[in-house]
């Protein structure tokens, strides 16, 4: 059995039932390609197995994690999870958009990117902290 025919493309429906001649090779491409039931089982453990947690508040460079609430790949409660692990963390959610919001929604996505650089810019952001350095 191969997993690819089962991954949805999208959870539009009228999306893809106005452009399926558009997703067509898209969908033949995802059929052919898609890795058997037991490398994508493997992937998955491989992915469950690896835990990060406990390294996250080691990370300390600005970051901006995105998500969009309607991701069925990667829920963005997982995003939330991540950006409340990071010490300067900023979360951006969009409420739609799906695993591939940058491309779905791009000029929300981009303007969310751009104030976030800008933010980083600022002589605040960029001054010299004042803490102690971690032990």
């Amino acid at each position: 059995m191969r997993i690819g025919a089962f991954m949805p493309v999208s959870n539009n429906e009228r999306l893809l039932s106005e452009n399926t001649p558009q997703y067509k090779p898209s969908f033949e491409l995802n059929k052919a390609v898609a890795p058997a039931e037991a490398v994508l089982r493997a992937r998955i453990g491989a992915l469950r197995a690896f835990d990060i947690d406990r390294s996250l508040s080691d990370i300390t460079t600005p970051t901006l994690v995105c998500a969009a609430m309607d991701d069925t790949l990667v829920p963005w409660t997982c995003s939330q999870h991540l950006a409340a692990g990071l010490p300067r963390a900023q979360l951006k959610c969009l409420p739609h958009g799906g695993h591939a919001h940058n491309i779905t929604q791009p000029d929300t996505f981009n303007q969310g990117l751009l104030s976030f650089l800008a933010e980083q810019r600022s002589p605040a952001a960029t001054a010299p902290s004042t803490a102690p350095p971690p032990d």
